[in-house]
């Protein structure tokens, strides 16, 4: 996996780290690994969920609006001819 692209501006408290999907467990893993160590060393941390952030933002919206992002999802979806049924390749950046 490259190096993280974080900036390096120290006027932002803040990071924000993009991965691909594939990556998302040693993601969480050398997230929980730094965490540790940034405590350790006396850092305050708070980690923010984006994901639950903008699940929590479209719910607020309604049912409805959830189901019709739902749709549009899924018509985004192109299914890999001969993949198993659960696999299917999406729009994410790659």
């Amino acid at each position: 996996m490259a190096a993280p692209r974080i900036s390096t501006m120290r006027n932002y408290r803040f990071a924000i780290l993009p991965y691909r999907p594939s990556d998302e467990f040693k993601m969480r893993d050398r997230l929980r690994r730094l965490v540790g160590e940034l405590r350790a060393s006396g850092w305050g941390v708070l980690s923010v969920s984006l994901q639950r952030l903008m699940l929590a933002r479209i719910r607020s919206h309604g049912d409805a609006v959830v189901q019709s992002i739902v749709r549009r999802e899924k018509a985004c979806t192109i299914k890999t001819p001969g993949a198993p049924s659960n696999t299917s390749s999406s729009s994410w950046p790659r």
